[in-house]
């Protein structure tokens, strides 16, 4: 029994230590795939709060990436979209976990791709959420557009 909760013990730290390594280098995956599932409390659990809401902004703009290698500039910009949707909706919770600039940071390049790849302004990109929120059709004909012009 003894040797069980050693064991545990280490393997917990280790986790641990490895996803504060993580948060450190900017890698937010990696620190939510070492702690998930586990029973955290504190700094640990605040470690992972932190890397799942910088997470919900950073997933979009990577599935934009994947998305380009692919040349669908579509389900590109859908995903971009997305990421200045996710950051309005979670940047609140950002602050208050202390994180809203390293979410900013993401934001920003999700912005800058809206302005040198796709011509447009931060205003625009957030008046397409609202237009997906409101209209999903129109919305989806407006970004197939935009998609299709810069093939």
């Amino acid at each position: 029994m003894l040797i069980q909760v050693f064991g545990y013990s280490i393997n917990y730290n280790s986790k641990v230590n490895a996803a504060k390594d993580y948060f450190i280098n900017g890698e937010y995956e990696k620190v939510y795939n070492s702690l998930s599932g586990m029973n955290l409390s504190g700094n640990e659990e605040t470690i992972y709060n932190q890397s799942k809401v910088v997470m919900y902004v950073q997933r979009q703009y990577e599935s934009y990436e994947n998305y380009e290698k692919m040349n669908m500039h579509t389900e590109a910009l859908n995903a971009l979209v997305k990421g200045v949707d996710r950051y309005q909706t979670y940047r609140s919770e950002a602050k208050e976990l202390g994180v809203e600039d390293k979410m900013t940071e993401v934001y920003n390049l999700i912005i800058k791709v809206f302005k040198d790849k796709f011509k447009m302004s931060e205003t625009e990109a957030i008046s397409l959420v609202e237009l997906s929120k409101l209209d999903f059709t129109s919305y989806y004909y407006k970004i197939e557009a935009y998609g299709e012009a810069i093939k």
